[in-house]
């Protein structure tokens, strides 16, 4: 069985071969994976990416609580 590294190797040579341009950045060699139906994500990814999203809008976001002090949105789910 092939690593995923073999794997997302062997796309970058069905890209080469497809006569992409080259150099290519990753995005595109991604995109053309994808349209190629190389490449799917993982539904366990698209999970992590939007909790990863959500996290860091959470940090961003800060209240006054009662008594006058500045609490992130985390510290106030936790009950501080």
């Amino acid at each position: 069985m092939r690593t995923q590294s073999e794997l997302l190797q062997e796309i970058v040579r069905k890209y080469q071969a497809a006569n992409q341009p080259w150099p290519a950045s990753t995005r595109d060699m991604a995109q053309w994976a994808i349209n190629h139906n190389l490449w799917t994500p993982r539904p366990s990814a698209i999970v992590d990416q939007c909790a990863d999203q959500l996290a860091r809008a959470m940090r961003e976001e800060y209240f006054t609580d009662a008594q006058g002090r500045r609490v992130g949105l985390p510290a106030q789910l936790a009950g501080v």
